[in-house]
């Protein structure tokens, strides 16, 4: 009726969206035959210039993309909205593999990229491309509260694990056509991205197909070094190690395949460096065999110099057995600059005064002259100098965290330090204090107006940290804060999952008490209770399956908890205690031989 009364049928609304795009959206067949039938455009756009085709390939209406295709202009397939992204990249990015497949029969060319530099196979390789579909994204989250549900009911984007077989097979597709090297604006390649967020399959798929190991981003880092900075050493997909025929963790995938361990970054680590830096023995012991020289210095400091800084003794003796250097091993005093802070070039080229007071206070809370540290922070509270940080992001309270110092933590935050000011890796005053195990500290923090859940680069919260290092008074701390008890990592790690890992039974049922979801599993399908499972550690067991957690629940390749008791070798103890727990009242040995006596 209102066509026929001269209705413009072309008309959008305030967002640009014309009846033809809405009709396509809210996948109403019948109305957009109807309008294409009074010629409405199909290739127009909405205000960014998205256009019905592309929202379809968003929604994976597979048959109004073959419509639409058949009816639009020569070349819509290709048309870009605002951000560069293609109809193809939409269909990558939210897992439509229909639709995907459909596209690239009618495309020749794969591998076009947005403004970004990202390609189709780097969308469908990366989960969390955040700043290059904000724009788009921002439209679910305004308006008539419309758009989000729909999204969520039609995109496969939220139904599929990360590395599900449909997300497989897209990747396969799109390499029989696409260059496997691409690199976008800042020289990541597809392989450095799903390193970036631990694809295993991803990157599978990816070196068995020739995508180059070594390829260097602009910053001169490589996908193994990402793979190493990345890897969350608790992840359990690598703990709990991988079934039969399925993919082995990415870094010995890279191994395989040539990575090089002793290619350095631009500031001059490489990944056994940088695994040697962070003290983490899991990753020194896999990649030890394949280093070069286990001397080699790192601003000035050799691997074993900084493992017995951080004071680990087994990746000391693993260094010593593998031939490094004793002699000449020079102490690092905490007056020297770090060298997880910045390089001599960096002080050398201070000559800003205001930034040299700054350093200088940044230096004072790493030793215990006190004396020099109180009129240090006059001059930098008088400045406005208080939150200046090094190359690496680290500022003085920080440091002041990061070496226990309550006393000067105290003078730092009442002379206005920020609780919130991070490094260059998302870390906060918090998080270290979480980390370094002191209480008085975390309670001067959360006096302050501070985000108890704020998380790291790799989406580590303060309770997950204080989790992971067993801190069970920091862990109550916390709680009593309102922290999220079911805050996930970028891996989809719990606190739940991190203390059953751990075997923190005490924290294991704290944060069952204060409502831990004992069945909510990581990005791999993994839950606490096939973690315990897995190591055997009958005490978790217990309280798991006390609060009732689900025995038959499956990972993502199917396993049970029962599957990966049986994998550690725990079988019998982990039927028996199921077993139990199955009985009426749940009876044991012990009220049995109770009964009978």
């Amino acid at each position: 009726m209102l066509i026929d009364k001269g209705a413009d049928i072309n008309l959008g609304d305030t967002n640009g969206k014309t009846p033809f795009l809405w009709a396509c959206i809210l996948h109403r067949k019948e109305v957009a035959k109807l309008l294409m039938e009074h010629g409405a455009d199909v290739n127009q756009a909405s205000n960014d210039e998205s256009t019905p085709l592309f929202w379809c390939s968003v929604m994976g209406f597979q048959k109004f993309v073959v419509l639409l295709h058949e009816q639009g202009a020569e070349g819509s397939l290709s048309i870009s909205n605002t951000d560069g992204k293609t109809p193809l990249m939409a269909a990558c990015y939210f897992r439509q593999q229909e639709i995907v497949t459909y596209l690239l029969q009618h495309l020749e060319c794969v591998d076009e990229s947005d403004n970004e530099g990202w390609t189709p196979l780097m969308e469908a390789c990366f989960d969390n491309d955040i700043g290059s579909w904000d724009r788009f994204l921002d439209q679910f989250d305004t308006g008539d509260g419309l758009l989000l549900p729909l999204l969520q009911n039609e995109s496969n984007r939220f139904l599929l694990y990360n590395d599900s077989p449909g997300q497989d097979s897209i990747i396969k597709q799109l390499l029989s056509k696409a260059d496997a090297n691409l690199q976008d604006m800042e020289g990541k390649s597809a392989l450095y991205h799903a390193c970036e967020w631990q694809y295993n399959r991803a990157v599978n798929i990816l070196t068995e197909l020739g995508a180059n190991v070594n390829l260097e981003a602009k910053d001169k880092s490589t996908p193994l070094m990402e793979a190493c900075f990345m890897e969350d050493e608790d992840t359990l997909q690598v703990l709990m190690e991988t079934p039969s025929g399925s993919c082995r963790p990415i870094i010995e995938q890279l191994l395989n395949k040539g990575a090089d361990v002793n290619s350095t970054d631009e500031n001059g680590w490489n990944p056994f460096g940088f695994s040697c830096r962070t003290g983490n023995s899991n990753m020194i012991h896999r990649l030890i065999e394949f280093t070069n020289n286990v001397n080699q210095t790192y601003h000035g400091y050799t691997p074993l110099q900084m493992a017995e800084k951080s004071g680990n003794d087994e990746i000391v003796s693993l260094l010593i057995q593998k031939g490094a250097n004793q002699t000449e091993n020079t102490e690092l005093v905490s007056s020297d600059e770090s060298i997880y802070d910045s390089t001599d070039s960096e002080t050398e080229s201070m000559t800003n005064a205001k930034i040299v007071k700054g350093r200088s206070l940044l230096q004072a809370c790493r030793n215990i002259n006190e004396h020099m540290f109180t009129s240090l922070l006059q001059e930098a509270a008088s400045e406005n100098i208080l939150n200046i940080s090094g190359k690496k992001g680290k500022t003085p309270l920080l440091e002041a965290c990061r070496y226990k110092n309550i006393s000067k933590v105290e003078n730092l935050l009442e002379a206005g330090a920020s609780v919130n000011k991070e490094d260059i890796n998302r870390w906060t005053p918090l998080l270290e204090a979480c980390k370094v195990g002191e209480k008085e500290i975390v309670l001067l923090i959360l006096k302050h107006n501070v985000d108890v859940d704020k998380t790291d680069a790799r989406g580590y919260s303060p309770l997950l940290i204080a989790c992971k290092n067993g801190y069970k008074d920091i862990v109550e701390i916390l709680l009593s804060h309102q922290a999220d008890a079911n805050i996930t990592n970028n891996a989809g790690i719990t606190p739940l999952l991190v203390a059953c890992t751990k075997q923190y039974t005490d924290i294991v049922q704290l944060l069952i008490y204060k409502g831990a979801n004992i069945n909510q599993s990581d990005a791999y399908g993994n839950t606490s209770l096939m973690v315990a499972g897995f190591y055997g550690y009958k005490q978790i067991i217990e309280v798991l399956l006390t609060e009732e957690a689900d025995i038959d629940q499956r990972d993502s390749k199917g396993w049970t908890a029962l599957s990966w008791a049986t994998k550690g070798g725990h079988a019998n103890t982990f039927v028996k205690m199921a077993y139990i727990h199955s009985l009426p009242e749940c009876q044991t040995d012990d009220d049995n031989t109770d009964k009978q006596a």
